[in-house]
């Protein structure tokens, strides 16, 4: 199917001496893509191979990486069918790209589930609201991002026993999304580029909460904007005979040889290199002092991340840098498209162009022979429990989630070419609520077949021990805890079995 780069050909290639298509033009082309795929046909999900092997290709994303580790993000993914969710990004990347896509393009963030949305700071200490992870960051079919969403608030909805409102926040979810994409094309570029959420102030942005999520939301920010850089030093250093020093708490965060901290160290001269002049001189005075290794999240558990302590005017003036190992897109690679950029650089380019305001130190660099992005660690972060979206509450995060995708792919890409395909939306509604329910049911049958597969030693789900060995760039193979696969799929399919259970009661006669 021939696909519309007007997004590649506009924005990342810049001509001074040709004239943007007026955006009556723009919206042609977006509804001429409606003759080749139809928005009803983006509600269909149909599996191309039914004996496709969900196991195969999560296992197959974590085969480069440390190997001890595997077993502890098994053990994550286990929890719940939106955990598995979580780490399984490759996994619906490569089922969107069998199923028909308009052919109109934007930057992806590529994994954008409702728990990669949350709080950090601006350079100015603002708390804003944006998409915060980009892992899987590429250009690729928009609407790839927005059933990644609404699926995952559907996900979400059963884990908590919301089904009933499941249908609101995907259809709220779309709704907002196409009124962030009408706002922003009534702006100019430079004004969306400016276009920011503040997270202290929803009712600025107007989107209207409800007393239980402005209370949540209040929450959420106040311990946010407590969790600065003295905190996040507090929390994660302590002094050693005079000297400042990363904090172990196995197996989370582990002590690495001299070796190690001394390839970090040194891959921070590429990544000073990448950085504008005045990015450079703010770091100027600093030097590192400590390196340690961090297990992180779900889908990323087993890839290289370090933390990084340097001192600046004395020992007072502390700053902690992450250096996370980028591994290929899942769009990218479920497109069998060329990288563009190396992983590192492709992370940070993502970054920059959806989000609204970015990390300054935000930049890549190369170590062990494969590519990172280093970013502060944790400045003023947070997020939303999904556990806490319930009532009325996961409507109106579903609003807020579905209004900041809109405003990224309006940031780096073209909001009119999108809405001369979706028109008013009521059909886009549709589709993302027939899309999302079936590909959340898929979703749990993937599980399920998850579960099995540990149940049956296949592979290996295990909490690692305390005591973990050194992180090093040839980590050894961690011990781990002898309840190994059983007792962990027991409890996981009592919940997978618990969630069906729900669903079946709460879906009776329910919308398809």
């Amino acid at each position: 199917m021939p696909e519309s780069r007007v997004f590649l050909e506009g924005p990342f290639k810049v001509d001074f001496k040709k004239a943007w298509l007026p955006a009556a033009d723009r919206r042609a082309a977006g509804l001429e893509a409606r003759t080749r795929v139809s928005p009803r046909a983006l509600g269909v999900w149909e599996p191309v191979d039914e004996a496709r092997d969900p196991v195969d290709v999560v296992m197959a994303v974590a085969a480069p990486r440390q190997t001890g580790l595997i077993p502890l993000r098994t053990a994550r993914m286990a929890v719940s069918p939106f955990t598995f969710y979580r780490g399984a990004a490759q996994l619906m990347a490569n089922d969107l790209g069998t199923q028909p896509h308009t052919g109109i393009y934007a930057q992806l963030c590529g994994d954008a589930h409702l728990s990669n949305f949350g709080m950090y700071a601006s350079p100015e200490r603002t708390p804003v609201f944006d998409i915060n992870d980009f892992d899987e960051t590429s250009q690729g079919p928009w609407d790839w991002d927005l059933k990644r969403l609404t699926t995952s608030f559907v996900l979400a909805a059963r884990d908590n026993g919301q089904m009933r409102r499941s249908e609101e926040a995907v259809r709220t979810t779309a709704s907002a999304y196409i009124a962030a994409l009408n706002e922003m094309a009534g702006l100019g570029w430079l004004e969306r580029r400016y276009r920011m959420i503040r997270a202290d102030a929803p009712a600025a942005d107007g989107i209207v909460w409800t007393g239980k999520m402005t209370a949540l939301v209040n929450q959420v920010v106040s311990k946010a904007a407590r969790r600065t850089q003295a905190w996040t030093v507090g929390k994660y250093t302590e002094v050693v005979d005079g000297v400042p020093r990363l904090r172990t708490d196995p197996p989370v965060i582990t002590a690495v040889s001299r070796r190690t901290a001394a390839a970090v160290t040194a891959s921070l001269h590429s990544y000073l290199e990448g950085l504008s002049v005045e990015r450079r001189a703010y770091l100027a005075a600093y030097h590192v002092v400590d390196v340690a290794h961090k297990v992180v999240g779900v889908g990323s558990v087993g890839t290289y991340d370090y933390i990084v302590l340097l001192v600046g005017d004395g020992l007072h003036d502390e700053l902690l840098l992450q250096v996370k190992e980028a591994e290929p897109s899942a769009v990218k690679t479920a497109l069998g498209e060329k990288p563009l950029l190396a992983n590192g650089e492709r992370v940070v380019v993502g970054s920059w162009v959806m989000q609204g305001v970015s990390d300054p130190f935000l930049g890549w660099t190369t170590l062990h022979g494969r590519s990172f992005y280093v970013r502060q660690l944790k400045d003023m972060k947070g997020s939303i429990d999904p556990a806490m979206l319930t009532g009325k509450a996961l409507v109106a995060y579903a609003n807020r989630c579905g209004y900041t995708l809109g405003l990224a792919h309006s940031r780096a890409g073209d909001p009119d070419v999108v809405l001369g395909y979706v028109g008013k939306g009521a059909a886009l509604a549709d589709a993302m609520w027939e899309f999302s329910e079936a590909y959340a049911d898929q979703t749990e049958r993937d599980y399920g077949r998850f579960i099995e597969a540990i149940h049956e030693g296949r592979i290996e789900a295990a909490e690692l021990e305390p005591a973990a060995p050194e992180a090093t760039a040839k980590a050894a193979k961690p011990k781990v805890k002898a309840k190994t696969a059983k007792a962990k799929a027991a409890k996981t399919k009592a919940t997978a079995a618990k969630g069906k259970a729900a669903k079946a009661k709460a879906s009776g006669g329910a919308k398809r």
